[in-house]
């Protein structure tokens, strides 16, 4: 409080920075007059809910979507955003009364609009048009194209998800000082038709498309009427009418508009050097500038072609008067964008119920799996009192054993289909930008904007479907989220697959067994080599008693006892070496070391098995 008021005090206000009762008014820094605000244009501000209890369900800025003829007062409430013109009495939005399929609006058709490499063409010679006349009423009609090129398949990944209204582009006409507009002009009788119809309006569309960026528009063969604007002018009504051929059909490869331009002459000053006499030194001549009038000829562009997205279009500033053609391009990405608010929103209500049967279903089976359960549970307490539960437990036990069961994995599958409409509804303002969970009162608002379901149904139908229950009050309840990821997820158990066994080299088996010689010639005591041997192989046993068996069967002569001594020697002494040597060979073919002597070999022999 005191530093408060001594940094009032500094700059020339005694009390606090909110004032006392009964003090001076604020001043400006150090005792100065106090500075006058900067200018802040109006702003158009949202209506206010005309009652608490549209505010309760959530549909203060929602309207049906079936209003095909609309007044001017609708079209306030509807786009308060939007500064209409003084002459607009009202509009018809015919693609209200026609469903998804019969407008075939295909949005993941992508156009490429050449717009870098766009050549000149000249500004035609201006056609006489003549207003309708039909029982003494005079009427103008103008028809419009809006060239609609669908999102690219292929997404930027770096970019990460971007909205669909940033995806949907179409093609419009730019002036050089930068107003924007649909392609079109004013029905004439004598080129497109006798009565301004349907037909010959389409035939005023084409031949304006050509002469303004140089497309021909003759070979589509299906045109959306999509919406009428009515106005009641000085010189008499006019309507405006803009529709949306099916260029997607007929320009795969794309479109290659091109720029109006105008020739314009003006006068322009020039200075221009010229020589004169010089009266000093009559011998030589002087450069003299002078200022010379001339007419040259300038290249003005008339119109441009140019290629905007349907977010830039909803985020168009028309808060302030503007014409009334960029009125018209405005009302149109608004009608077009409720188009698909209805479409996807459709959408949602058969995911919605169709997770409403699920849970329907799903909560039957358990009830009836519950009654089932005490019913079993009821019938073995009745059998208890009998004594009839012992038979039926020896039978049980007689079963055979059951299968082992695989391990399960749980595995979440998202369907990326599933999404796209809760997406197109998760758009952040200004920014587009998708944060993956969407409020309940837009879902409540845009299923009260089908004008079919009671607040009762709505609500029951998102507590079963998304468990999303309704507000208590007005004041002071954060609104419920819904995150619609989870239900476009599927949960199912997977077996895990069992993984084979590798199977070992015969290097790494060979360097393993090296490794445990090593180790166990190093863990060996010094006098283990001393120690004869009491075991012997059992292979060098068996060999070695064959090869006695063989030398008992040859008949020898008898020697003298000498002779005899010496021959035993010698025998021994050979069969020491033949043992020896195949206890080698034996060692090498299983990859132990070969060097020792007779009872290390064998002991060696005998651990490797």
């Amino acid at each position: 409080f005191f530093f408060a008021m001594y940094r009032g005090q500094q700059r020339g206000r005694p009390y606090p920075a909110q004032g006392w009762r009964g003090g001076p008014p604020p001043r400006g820094a150090y005792g100065q007059p106090a500075q006058p605000r900067p200018y802040q244009a109006p702003v158009a501000t949202q209506p206010k809910p005309r009652h608490p209890f549209l505010d309760l369900l959530g549909i203060q800025s929602k309207f049906p979507f079936a209003d095909v003829d609309r007044r001017l007062v609708q079209i306030c409430q509807r786009h308060p955003r939007r500064h209409l013109g003084a002459d607009l009495t009202g509009m018809q939005c015919f693609y209200a009364a026609k469903s998804k399929d019969e407008l075939a609006l295909p949005l993941n058709v992508h156009i490429p609009f050449n717009l870098k490499s766009a050549p000149t063409c000249p500004v035609p010679e201006p056609v006489t048009t003549m207003p309708y006349e039909k029982d003494g009423v005079t009427t103008r009609y103008f028809a419009k194209v809006m060239l609609l090129s669908g999102a690219k398949e292929e997404e930027d990944k770096a970019k990460g998800k971007v909205h669909l209204s940033k995806k949907l582009n179409f093609l419009i006409a730019r002036k050089e000082h930068g107003t924007v507009t649909p392609i079109g002009g004013e029905w004439c009788a004598e080129k497109d038709g006798a009565v301004p119809d349907d037909e010959a309006l389409q035939k005023t569309a084409i031949r304006v498309t050509k002469d303004m960026i140089g497309v021909d528009l003759s070979v589509c063969t299906y045109w959306i009427k999509f919406v009428e604007f009515r106005y009641s002018r000085v010189d008499g009504p006019s309507c405006t009418t803009i529709f949306v051929p099916n260029v997607w059909d007929h320009f795969a490869d794309g479109l290659e508009p091109c720029t109006q331009v105008r020739e314009d002459t003006k006068e322009v000053v020039e200075e221009v050097e010229e020589e004169e006499d010089n009266p000093e030194d009559p011998g030589k001549k002087r450069l003299v500038k002078k200022k010379v009038t001339t007419m040259k000829t300038f290249k003005v562009v008339e119109w441009r072609p140019y290629e905007m997205s349907l977010h830039n279009m909803l985020e168009y500033d028309c808060t302030r008067p503007s014409p009334d053609d960029v009125v018209e391009l405005c009302l149109f990405a608004d009608c077009f964008n409720e188009l698909l608010l209805r479409d996807f929103g459709m959408q949602i209500l058969e995911i919605l119920q169709k997770k409403k049967e699920e849970v329907e279903t799903q909560e039957k089976d358990k009830k009836r799996k519950r009654e089932e359960e005490e019913a079993a549970a009821a019938e073995k307490k009745a059998k208890t009192e009998n004594g009839e539960v012992k038979k039926e437990e020896s039978s049980e036990d007689r079963r055979p054993a059951e299968p082992k069961k695989p391990k399960m994995k749980i595995q979440h599958t998202v369907n990326q289909e599933m999404l796209v409409p809760f997406q197109f509804f998760d758009k952040q303002p200004h920014t587009g930008a998708i944060t993956g969970n969407l409020r309940r009162d837009v879902l409540e608002g845009t299923l009260h904007q089908f004008g079919t379901f009671t607040k009762h149904e709505i609500d029951d139908l998102l507590l079963k479907s998304t468990n999303l229950r309704p507000k208590t009050s007005s004041y002071n309840s954060a609104p419920a989220v819904l995150y619609y990821i989870k239900i476009a997820t599927t949960t199912t158990e997977v077996p895990i697959p069992e993984e084979p066994e590798k199977p070992e080299k015969k290097e790494e088996k060979e360097e393993a067994k090296k490794n445990e010689d090593v180790k166990m010639e190093e863990e060996k005591p010094a006098d283990a080599a001393a120690e004869t041997p009491t075991e012997a192989a059992p292979e060098a046993e068996t060999e070695a008693s064959k090869e006695e068996e063989k030398a008992d069967e040859t008949p020898a002569p008898e020697p003298e006892p000498a002779a005899e001594a010496a021959a035993d020697e010698e025998t021994e002494e050979n069969l020491n070496k033949l043992l020896l040597k195949d206890l080698r060979l034996k060692c090498t073919e299983r990859g132990l070391s070969d060097k020792g002597k007779k009872a290390e070999l064998i002991e060696r022999l005998l651990k490797g098995e």
